[in-house]
């Protein structure tokens, strides 16, 4: 198959680390075992994949693993010369480009982060926090 899969996680909070490196080997694996499928509906997979993984996430040690802390994430699924990009958080995917000589670069995803419209009461509705300045993360 021509195709890859890139990720970034970039943990935040206290231990956000931790959640980030569970995600590093988490996603790729849940992805892999569903390879067929990936390749049908890749949107539908990676949004899938995402929330199964968040909820192991939360679950994990009765919900202390990922107690004030979490992980942006950023994954990149290419099949051919097509890709599709699943955001979370404030991490971008970008990809360069070549235009009449100059390398261009361009968006493939957009910023979620706490100051957007909506976005902060979006987080607080479902129990998360939002704390100004930066963290240990």
């Amino acid at each position: 198959h021509n195709e890859a899969l890139f990720c970034v996680f970039d943990g935040h909070g206290r231990n956000g680390e931790k959640v980030s490196e569970f995600c590093v080997k988490a996603i790729p694996a849940a992805l892999q075992e569903v390879g067929a499928e990936l390749r049908a509906d890749p949107p539908a997979v990676l949004h899938q994949t995402v929330i199964e993984v968040d909820k192991k996430v939360l679950k994990k040690d009765g919900g202390s693993f990922a107690n004030m802390c979490g992980t942006t994430s950023t994954i990149v699924y290419v099949q051919g010369s097509t890709c599709w990009v699943a955001c979370s958080g404030d991490s971008r995917a970008v990809m360069g480009y070549v235009e009449r000589g100059s390398v261009k670069a361009r968006d493939l995803s957009v910023d979620m982060k706490p100051d957007a419209p909506g976005e902060k009461e979006r987080i607080l509705a479902a129990g998360g926090e939002v704390s100004v300045g930066r963290g240990n993360g």
